[in-house]
C-alpha cells in the first residue's frame, strides 16, 4: 500500500509539474529510431560477425545494433521514475523496454532520484553552471526553461533532426513551437502535456435543471463564452436574503488562462526578447469577461479571504456549484465526489477560431549544453519512445512509460470526458513561459487581483502595469 501511495504521488508530481496539464498537437504516435547517417554515430561491427564467420541470417543470434562501449546514460529527476519489481503490465513493458535498449546500444541506463521540490532545480542549475550536470537527460520545468535556455545551459535539441523526427506525432508540436528562442528549441516534450485549464460540470445539477447537453454544444463548436454564461445564470440559485444555494460557476481561477480561450497570449517572443502581450484587444476582452462574471453577472464564486486555495474544489464536490474551472490533475482529486461529473474544454471567446487550453506546471526534458556524445544519448532516448505493440495508440514518455493521455483517460468517468481529452490532444493546447520570468511571475498576482477586484476595468489595469511588466521581462536575466 505504501508503494502505491508513493506511485500515485509520483504521478501527481509528474502531472502538475512535468511529466506531470499550448498550437498544434499530433494524434497517433508512430515512427522508429533513425538509422545512422551524417552526424549520427555509426554502428560498430560486433566481433565474430564478418562475412566469413557469420551464421545464416535466419539463425543469427540477437546482436547489439550499436556499440556505445557500455557507457552510462543517466536520467535524473526529483521523483521515482522506475520500479525494479514490476506489478502491472505497463511496468513490465517499461522495464523490458529499458533492458532491450540497453542491450541494443550496449549502454547502461541509470535513473537517479535527487532531492525533491524547489531544491532539485536549484541543485540542477548549480550543476549546469559548474559544468558538472547531475545527469545526461534532465527535466526542465516551464518555470525554469527561459533562464536555462537564455543562459545557454541547455543543448539546442532542434539541431538533432538527423536523429529525432520532430514531425512525428510522438512529439508535442505545440510545446516545441512555444519553446523556440531565435528559431531553436532547447528542450523536448514527448506526448501530450497536462492541460492546466478545463471545465468540470456537475451532471446531476445539469440533469435536474434541464440544462443543455454541454458535450453536444462542444461537438458542434457551440460551446462559447455566451453559452457558458447563459447556463451559469440558469443554474445559479440565490435566496432573497442574498445567500446562494448553488453557484453557477467556481474554480481555482487562473485568470491568465482565459486569455488563450480568446486567441490571446500573455507573452510573445520577438527573436530572443519576451514581449508583454496583454494589451492585445483579444487579451483585454478575455480579462474583462472574467471580471464581469464576478461583478456584473455575479455567478462566479471566488475563494473567500483567508480560505485555502482549494476551497472551490470543496464547493464543487459538495454539489454547490454547477461548473468549476481547474487543472486536469483534479480528475484524481474528484475521485471521491458523490455526484457524477463531466469535463469540457474551456469555452471559446468571440475572437477565437477553436477551443484552447493553457498548459502550465509541466516539464520538458533536455540535455546539458556540454553533454558528451550527444548523438548517442539522443538515439537511446528516441528508442525508448517507440510505442508498445500492446498499446499502439498511446504515447510513450521519456523513460518508457505510457504517457499522460493514458492517465487522464483512466480517471475519466464518462465517454464525454474521454472525448474532451481527445479533442484537447488534437491541437487545442497552448503553453506560455510567463512564470519563467521571476519578477513578472511574482507581480502577476497583483495584476490579477486588481482585475478580479473590479474597481477598474481590465483595460485600465493592464495599461497601468504594461511598462513595468515589460521591464520585468527585459531585466529578467541581466547579470
Amino acid at each position: 500500500m505504501k508503494r502505491n501511495c508513493v506511485k500515485y504521488l509520483a504521478v501527481y508530481l509528474v502531472l502538475i509539474m512535468v511529466l506531470i496539464s499550448v498550437a498544434a498537437c499530433g494524434s497517433k504516435p508512430g515512427g522508429s529510431i533513425s538509422e545512422p547517417d551524417k552526424g549520427t554515430p555509426e554502428a560498430k561491427e560486433t566481433p565474430g560477425t564478418d562475412e566469413s564467420t557469420a551464421p545464416e541470417e535466419t539463425t543469427a543470434p540477437e546482436e547489439t545494433a550499436y556499440d556505445f562501449g557500455g557507457r552510462e546514460i543517466s536520467f535524473v529527476s526529483w521523483f521515482t521514475m522506475i520500479w525494479e519489481e514490476p506489478e502491472t503490465l505497463q511496468e513490465e513493458l517499461r522495464l523490458k523496454r529499458i533492458r532491450d535498449v540497453e542491450k541494443r546500444f550496449n549502454v547502461k541506463i541509470q535513473f537517479k532520484e535527487e532531492v525533491g521540490g524547489g531544491e532539485f532545480f536549484e541543485l540542477l542549475t548549480a550543476s549546469l553552471l559548474a559544468g558538472d550536470p547531475l545527469g545526461d537527460i534532465i527535466p526542465v520545468q516551464v518555470q525554469n526553461y527561459p533562464a536555462m535556455a537564455q543562459r545557454k545551459l541547455l543543448y539546442p535539441v532542434s539541431d538533432l533532426e538527423h536523429i529525432f523526427d520532430w514531425s512525428d506525432p510522438r512529439w508535442s508540436q505545440d510545446m516545441h513551437e512555444a519553446a523556440k528562442i531565435d528559431g531553436k528549441f532547447y528542450a523536448f516534450y514527448a506526448g501530450y502535456p497536462q492541460a492546466g485549464f478545463m471545465l468540470f460540470f456537475n451532471k446531476e445539477i445539469f440533469d435536474r435543471m434541464g440544462l443543455p447537453d454541454p458535450y453536444e454544444l462542444q461537438r458542434n463548436m457551440e460551446w462559447t463564452w455566451d453559452k457558458m454564461l447563459e447556463i451559469a445564470q440558469q443554474a445559479h440559485i440565490e435566496n432573497q436574503d442574498g445567500t446562494v444555494d448553488i453557484w453557477g460557476m467556481t474554480g481555482v481561477i487562473d485568470l491568465f488562462g482565459w486569455v488563450y480561450t480568446n486567441g490571446g497570449k500573455v507573452i510573445t517572443m520577438e527573436g530572443d526578447r519576451p514581449v508583454f502581450a496583454l494589451k492585445d484587444p483579444k487579451a483585454v476582452k478575455a480579462l474583462q469577461f472574467v471580471q464581469d462574471l464576478i461583478h456584473k453577472h455575479k455567478v462566479y464564486a471566488l475563494t473567500p479571504p483567508g480560505d485555502p486555495w482549494d476551497w472551490p474544489v470543496g464547493l464543487f464536490m459538495e454539489g454547490k456549484a454547477a461548473m468549476m474551472f481547474g487543472e486536469q490533475w483534479l480528475y484524481y482529486r474528484l475521485a471521491d465526489m458523490s455526484d457524477d461529473y463531466g469535463v469540457l474544454l474551456p469555452p471559446m471567446g468571440p475572437d477565437a477560431e477553436d477551443y484552447c487550453s493553457l498548459t502550465r506546471n509541466t516539464a520538458y526534458w533536455s540535455f546539458p549544453a556540454d553533454i558528451e556524445d550527444v548523438d548517442e544519448v539522443a538515439m537511446v532516448v528516441n528508442a525508448l519512445l517507440d510505442p508498445y505493440e500492446e498499446f499502439p495508440d498511446k504515447n510513450v514518455d521519456i523513460y518508457g512509460s505510457i504517457g499522460w493521455e493514458g492517465t487522464v483517460d483512466y480517471w475519466a468517468r464518462d465517454l464525454g470526458t474521454m472525448e474532451s481529452n481527445r479533442m484537447l490532444r488534437e491541437g487545442r493546447q497552448a503553453v506560455d513561459f510567463f512564470e519563467g520570468y521571476p519578477e513578472f511571475a511574482s507581480n502577476r498576482y497583483a495584476m490579477e487581483y486588481e482585475i478580479m477586484r473590479g474597481a477598474n476595468t481590465a483595460a485600465t489595469v493592464i495599461e497601468e502595469y504594461a511598462n513595468a511588466a515589460q521591464s520585468w521581462l527585459d531585466d529578467a536575466f541581466v547579470d
